[in-house]
């Protein structure tokens, strides 16, 4: 859920820019929006990995994958914590995939193996590439902002 709560802050951030009825300057939006967005990324560093959904093991494990892809595509983050997420994301993804070509390792009452199959191809295919944002300005390979 961090990795979705960090993609929000990128989108209300950059919605916020361009909002005429903004009544505080873009500077203290950035600032406390950007302050927000490195604690984020800076728990994520602090609990990386892409074999689990952090504290909650395999519960939700491929939406945490592509929230993980939408703070890459959306940050325009190619690393964080010094971890390639693509790629180390693809390498579990292609080691997990099922041989009928489905993702599902959850078992769950409703139909995961759609909806993980669903979220899997959409980390795969770095479905947010066609978002059209503005440059971002912030890192993650580093903690530093």
């Amino acid at each position: 859920m961090t990795a979705a709560g960090v993609n929000a802050l990128i989108l209300i951030r950059d919605e916020l820019i361009e909002d005429p009825g903004q009544k505080r300057t873009w500077e203290a939006v950035e600032k406390e929006c950007n302050q927000m967005i490195g604690d984020g990324l800076a728990w994520m560093i602090q609990n990386w990995t892409m074999q689990e959904n952090p504290c909650a093991g395999h519960y939700r494990y491929y939406y945490y994958l592509y929230t993980v892809e939408r703070l890459g595509m959306l940050g325009g983050i190619d690393e964080i914590g010094g971890h390639d997420w693509y790629i180390e994301g693809a390498e579990v993804l292609l080691k997990d995939q099922q041989a009928d070509g489905m993702w599902d390792i959850q078992n769950e009452i409703d139909p995961s193996d759609i909806y993980n199959t669903c979220y899997a191809l959409l980390f795969l295919k770095r479905a947010s590439t066609g978002v059209d944002r503005p440059p971002p300005v912030i890192t993650g390979g580093d903690g530093e902002d």
